[in-house]
């Protein structure tokens, strides 16, 4: 898909006047390779005013590729992203009465602004394909290689659901992802689920003797939630999967709330897109349940 990424964000950064404060980046391995992840921080007025959680780091945006450059597009554009989320969350014109999450969200600078919409309509099936998994209304096949079991889910008109994970020494790591083909919605997972390896390594070496029992005492539900199924919690995961491999459906169809742009300043840098179905779980974002997909 044509990105016009160098012209779009050539005046991003806030000493030209653009919404970005700042970008960070380190070099990381990718399956034995060297690739660059890159973080985008926002000013500080277009920021969440809660912090986040300890696992992840607190940037708006990451992006991770072989390309510093390309890295640093990613990023922005998921930065951009957060912007419209948060600017637009209490109008329920965009859906998020319904889902008031960023979920079916994406930021892409094209010519088009439905070049952002095949991102945006990715998400959107991948976020509603794994809450009716999880909610046990959706089939599954697995597919393993090695220490990793890959799950693949039938996206409704097309595509696919990939959740991969992967044994470590001491937890379990988890990533998922959509795309049009099956190769696609793997490899984004794949990306997911090593970024999900590497923070939660990250975390557990910043504290260690940390187990299971602080996990209830973290202040972030998002940090409960990724904890808690890495470590002791991960029979709940294969037990979802045992019962999605033997149901016998049909699998929920979702219901479209929204589909259309989100126009607003970031409009100047990306054309931002929302594809918002109605969550089969209301409770997802529940603070006091525990679902693997944070």
């Amino acid at each position: 898909m044509l990105s016009i990424a160098p012209i779009s964000y050539r005046n991003i950064l806030a000493q030209n006047g653009g919404p970005i404060d700042r970008l960070t980046s380190c070099k990381v391995d990718w399956q034995g390779k060297p690739e660059y992840q890159v973080n985008a921080f926002l000013r500080e007025e277009f920021r969440r005013k809660k912090p986040m959680g300890t696992v992840y780091s607190d940037a708006d945006g990451t992006g991770t590729h072989a390309t510093q450059l390309v890295a640093s597009h990613i990023a922005i554009s998921e930065s951009l992203e957060r912007w419209a989320f948060r600017l637009c969350r209490k109008e329920s014109k965009y859906g998020f009465d319904v889902d008031p999450t960023s979920n079916g969200m994406a930021a892409f600078p094209g010519i088009f602004a439905r070049q952002s919409r095949t991102f945006a309509l990715a998400e959107a099936k991948e976020r509603f394909c794994l809450m009716a998994w999880w909610m046990g209304h959706y089939r599954a096949e697995v597919i393993r290689t090695g220490n990793e079991h890959a799950v693949r889910l039938r996206a409704p008109g097309g595509g696919y659901v990939a959740i991969l994970t992967r044994s470590g020494v001491n937890f379990r790591a988890y990533g998922t992802g959509g795309g049009r083909s099956w190769t696609l919605a793997l490899a984004r997972a794949r990306l997911e689920m090593v970024r999900n390896q590497r923070q939660v390594q990250r975390f557990l070496e910043r504290h260690p003797g940390f187990d299971f029992s602080q996990v209830s005492s973290l202040p972030s539900f998002r940090d409960k939630r990724v904890l808690h199924y890495a470590l002791d919690g991960q029979a709940e995961f294969w037990e979802k999967l045992k019962h999605s491999v033997t149901f016998e459906g049909p699998d929920m169809l979702p219901k479209k709330v929204f589909d259309d742009e989100i126009k607003g300043p970031w409009s100047r840098y990306a054309r931002v897109w929302r594809v918002c179905y109605e969550p089969p779980n209301p409770d997802h974002m529940n603070p006091e349940k525990m679902y693997l997909f944070a």
